[in-house]
């Protein structure tokens, strides 16, 4: 979906199922209700289904327009909140009331291009079109969005906040109009770091399941920094896995419980025959470590200079902890992993942990949302399932009450 969608009738849409008339839901956007009417008429086309029912009791939502409406307000108030701090010098009072779609995607297309030139090149606008669109934008907002740089232009702090915001809005969008599409809500999509303890999720997403017939969920695993991009730019809903100190910017963390890691190797490596070694052996042997800057890679260095050991360059990088897996059962390979990550191969007698938990090997587990992100019915019900299975013995922190995540 191109973002030139009119941001009047996504508004006249939630208005319409927020006040129970179209007369009523153009007044309140300062529309005429005829053009409220041509506007909803034409987005029912495109969807190819009904979105209001009208009769006595005024305008009713039918299921796709509840479900179009749900994302709707989802990406209008993504917009308005981004753009809420910046409004201070203008008469308006949400960003949804005067901005167009075309003015945003210009926007948007600067900020991942750089210049007004690449801009240009990377839409279907010309440079003039995409000048005035910024520009307009910027004299309606009372603030400046995009300033000269040496390379061409860089976006303000405003600037970058409606950008992320309405690369968000059309996320959320694009699920809007596939759910009223198929009369069905969209699947919920959980990121799955690679250090997630391996029983939580299954076992939550089966509790999940029995108590939401119908619900469909997505799960994706992948390195830190693109699941983080997915989540601020709305492709994931919650990301589960290591926290990071300090939080990321645009995101919020809630804590489930604290892991241990141990040293991982095949059940006949030498060091698991002997049972007595030192980190000057541990240096010795071939590491499966890892990527740099990862929370596992810092306490696995940690470990062997508390040891007087300089660790050594690994001579495998690698975020996947199947993968790790496989190649510990190739050679004399030695991994930093968390106990449950080859809990079935323990159980087989394939590999086993050399010693106990080890010293400063404690990282904390948890979720990750997007800063002031308010969950769904069946996300906040995922929400609490996470937080009673995430530890038998631990019980874990409560989520505030009013739904919402706040900065850990």
């Amino acid at each position: 979906m191109a973002f030139p969608l009119n941001l009047r009738h996504m508004e006249g849409i939630a208005a319409i199922r927020r006040t129970g008339s179209f007369s009523a839901a153009a007044a309140a956007i300062n529309l005429t209700q005829s053009a409220l009417t041509q506007g909803v008429a034409a987005v029912e086309r495109q969807l190819a289904c009904r979105l209001f029912d009208r009769g006595a009791r005024g305008a009713v939502p039918t299921t796709n327009g509840a479900l179009l409406a749900d994302g709707v307000e989802r990406a209008l108030r993504l917009l308005n909140l981004a753009a809420m701090p910046f409004l201070a010098g203008s008469r308006h009072t949400m960003l949804t009331g005067f901005a167009t779609g075309t003015q945003l995607r210009a926007l948007v297309a600067v900020d991942r291009t750089g210049s007004i030139r690449g801009a240009a090149r990377a839409s279907d606008l010309t440079e003039a079109s995409i000048h005035r669109a910024v520009r307009d934008l910027e004299a309606m907002l009372g603030t400046t969005l995009v300033v000269r740089a040496k390379s061409g232009v860089a976006l303000t702090e405003a600037g970058h906040a409606i950008a992320r915001a309405t690369r968000h809005a059309l996320t959320e969008f694009e699920a809007a109009f596939e759910a009223a599409r198929s009369g069905q809500p969209c699947p919920l999509v959980i990121g799955a770091m690679p250090l997630v303890r391996a029983g939580l999720l299954p076992s939550a997403i089966s509790q999940l399941c029995r108590q939401r017939h119908g619900l469909r969920l997505r799960v994706v695993e992948g390195a830190y920094p693109e699941l983080l991009e997915g989540l601020l730019e709305g492709r994931l809903d919650l990301l589960l896995g290591a926290l990071r100190d300090p939080v990321p910017d645009g995101a919020a963390q809630h804590h489930l419980f604290q892991d241990d890691l141990v040293i991982a190797a095949r059940t006949d490596h030498p060091l698991a025959r002997s049972g007595v070694w030192d980190a000057q052996e541990l240096a010795r042997f071939p590491w499966a470590a890892s990527p740099p800057g990862t929370p596992r890679r810092t306490r696995w260095e940690d470990m062997l200079r508390m040891s007087g050991v300089e660790p050594p360059a690994p001579q495998v990088e690698c975020s996947s902890a199947s993968a790790v897996r496989g190649l510990l059962l190739h050679g004399n390979w030695l991994a930093m992993l968390s106990p449950d990550q080859f809990r079935i191969e323990r159980e087989l007698g394939l590999l086993t942990p050399l010693g106990g938990p080890l010293a400063t090997s404690s990282r904390p587990i948890g979720i990750t949302v997007r800063a002031g992100w308010k969950p769904d019915p069946n996300q906040s019900l995922l929400l609490e399932i996470l937080a009673r299975c995430a530890d038998d013995h631990q019980p874990p922190s409560p989520f505030p009450a009013d739904g919402l995540i706040g900065q850990a």
